[in-house]
């Protein structure tokens, strides 16, 4: 049975979604920070750090998913056994 009426596929989809939003908020705020603080752009090793978090988001976006998914599921199945 599909926790919320959505298929585990659909909360890994979401919780990458979501990790990617953070990842933005962060780098964005990393870029502002520079600019006003340094009056420039990061230097090209931002660009790896960037990507290395977004890597770093989606792997652990899985657990989280996984994690949100199972915590549905025992939720549903308490609601209808009360």
């Amino acid at each position: 049975r599909a926790a919320q009426d959505h298929r585990l596929r659909w909360f890994v989809v979401t919780a990458a979604k979501i990790a990617l939003v953070m990842v933005a908020m962060v780098s964005f705020t990393i870029l502002l920070g520079t600019l006003v603080m340094a009056g420039a752009l990061p230097g090209g090793g931002a660009f790896v750090a960037g990507a290395l978090m977004v890597g770093l988001a989606l792997v652990l976006s899985i657990p989280w998913a996984l994690a949100t998914w199972a915590a549905d599921r025992w939720i549903a199945r308490a609601r209808t056994e009360a």
